[in-house]
């Protein structure tokens, strides 16, 4: 038990605290990726923390998708209509 806090192992605000060696480094919050933290890694080799991911078009476009909307004109030239 430290003598300073009385805690084991030292709270972080200690002059006694060891902070624990990050694996890697979250790329949207840029805090440590911790043994047991849930994280996704992209392509590229970018890893976020899964609580990171403020929705599914944020983790989407992350990922390297490209979120698209379709117009009217896209729609009947797919469907081969004549204009």
């Amino acid at each position: 038990m430290c003598e300073i806090c009385g805690m084991s192992p030292c709270e972080s605000r200690c002059p006694n605290h060891t902070p624990k060696k990050a694996y890697y480094y979250c790329s949207i919050c840029g805090e440590g990726i911790y043994p047991g933290d849930e994280y996704i890694e992209n392509v590229e080799g970018e890893r976020i923390h899964f609580s990171c991911v403020q929705g599914i078009k944020q983790l989407l476009e992350w990922l390297g998708y490209e979120v698209k909307e379709c117009d009217q004109f896209e729609y009947y030239k797919e469907c081969n209509f004549d204009f």
